[in-house]
């Protein structure tokens, strides 16, 4: 009896590393890297096009696809995100000095300009250890917007391009 137990127990940990290996092998194989995005890809873009995924997800043209671990079937994440809230000016103020005077390495930080060069609010960039960079700024005191993408030439491309520029003024109205 004991060592149908034991042989159990041996069984039940040969299956469970093989799970954790076959899960390991399906991120080798099918490219996913939900937190380990490679950047190579993003130097190598001299203009890059992007895509609206839907929602506040935005996808690089030519760029492996990103899936959430948690949600199988829910579709790609892209690899840019956009997060816009319009809640309060307490939540402005809040959410824009989390991300901006926290613990994270400010790489910038100066003001927010409209397309008249006009102060519209504050700004700063962050940039991660990995390279993953993040913009948040506040417009007009109560909305605040975060951009975030896996390099900061990346994501001031995205800030320029007109498929952005769509989604905000869509967002905004």
């Amino acid at each position: 009896m004991k060592v149908r137990k034991l042989f159990g127990y041996i069984l039940t940990i040969l299956l469970v590393t093989s799970v954790i290996l076959y899960l390991d092998k399906m991120y080798d194989v099918l490219g996913i890297y939900p937190y380990e995005i490679k950047s190579n890809f993003y130097k190598s873009l001299k203009k890059p096009e992007f895509i609206h995924l839907g929602g506040s997800n935005f996808k690089t043209v030519g760029s492996n696809p990103i899936y959430a671990d948690d949600c199988i079937g829910c579709g790609e994440l892209g690899d840019i995100n956009v997060y816009h809230n319009s809640e309060s000016i307490e939540m402005t103020r809040y959410t824009f000095n989390a991300n901006c005077y926290g613990k994270f390495e400010v790489f910038q930080r100066g003001i927010q300009l409209n397309e008249k060069d006009e102060k519209i609010g504050e700004r700063c960039i962050v940039v991660f250890s990995d390279e993953h960079t993040r913009i948040v700024w506040t417009e007009n005191e109560k909305d605040v917007w975060i951009m975030s993408a896996p390099t900061v030439e990346l994501v001031q491309e995205f800030e320029k391009s007109q498929v952005y520029k769509s989604y905000k003024s869509a967002i905004s109205k």
